[in-house]
């Protein structure tokens, strides 16, 4: 006789049932705990001896022995591998539930313990918000044990920038954690400084007057006062630094040159009469 496939099915399921109530769920986790940091996803998995139709839920809980919740977010809840959502800090013990089939009870896997460490609070800071092109500058970090910065810039170690750029910081505390920063620095071009004079060719005693310009305050060499005449005693050149509204400078230099003064026509008329006196 044969029977009806409905009759078939059902003696199948029982079959199945019977044979697979007591099948054990052997769990094992690997690894048994994890250490991450905060903002970081906790990825899990565990392996054992499951039924093809084994069913499972992954659980948390904020102290060790529960009581256990169902994960929220993430991927792979109802699977043997778990991918959670980011951590904040603290401390998590999660769990899987298996069940061999819908008829067997639910089986509990060991706790994997999972540490999520603090993230270092990482500061950028420079000697200032701006400096003068190629001159000396140091950025540093705080906040963190080591850093790394962009731009091949060593932490705390002067360089000498040449354009406006923005410098990111990276630190890492003693848990192996990181943190970023960013900074901007600003680099004022160089005045564009030139030194005049009214004569770059003096007679003895006569006077000149010396002046800079492409900035805003000019200091001399020789004790040489910008824009105020003055005497000079022999060829020299004299060097200008000029310092603009940033503090910025520059120079250049000018040279004047002194040339002895031609005799007096009166002295010479008057030593050659002293010298026909007869006495």
């Amino acid at each position: 006789m044969k029977l009806p496939y409905s009759l078939l099915k059902k003696i199948s399921a029982l079959f199945l049932f019977f044979m697979t109530a007591d099948l054990p769920a052997q769990v094992i986790f690997v690894p048994s705990t994890q250490t991450i940091c905060a903002g970081q996803p906790l990825s899990v998995s565990a392996s054992g001896s499951f039924h093809p139709g084994a069913l499972f839920q992954w659980k948390v809980a904020r102290v060790s022995g529960g009581p256990y919740l169902d994960v929220t977010g993430g991927k792979g809840a109802n699977s043997v591998s778990y991918t959670s959502q980011p951590l904040d800090a603290g401390t998590y013990y999660y769990v899987l539930a298996v069940r061999n089939t819908p008829y067997d009870p639910t089986v509990l896997s060991g706790e994997t313990v999972v540490t999520v460490n603090e993230l270092p609070f990482v500061i950028a800071h420079g000697t200032a918000p701006s400096v003068c092109n190629a001159s000396s500058f140091s950025l540093w970090g705080s906040g963190a044990v080591s850093y790394k910065w962009t731009g091949g810039v060593v932490n705390a170690t002067s360089f000498n920038p040449t354009a406006t750029a923005t410098y990111t910081v990276t630190g890492t505390n003693a848990k192996g954690c990181r943190d970023t920063d960013v900074i901007r620095v600003h680099v004022h071009k160089l005045p564009d400084v030139v030194a005049h004079t009214t004569e770059n060719v003096v007679e003895s005693g006569a006077s000149v007057l010396l002046s800079g310009s492409g900035a805003d305050v000019y200091t001399w060499s020789g004790n040489v006062e910008n824009a105020k005449a003055f005497v000079p005693s022999t060829t020299e050149t004299y060097i200008v630094t000029g310092t603009d509204v940033n503090g910025c400078k520059n120079s250049d230099m000018i040279t004047v040159f002194v040339k002895a003064a031609p005799a007096n026509p009166l002295e010479k008329k008057q030593s050659r009469f002293t010298a026909n006196v007869k006495n």
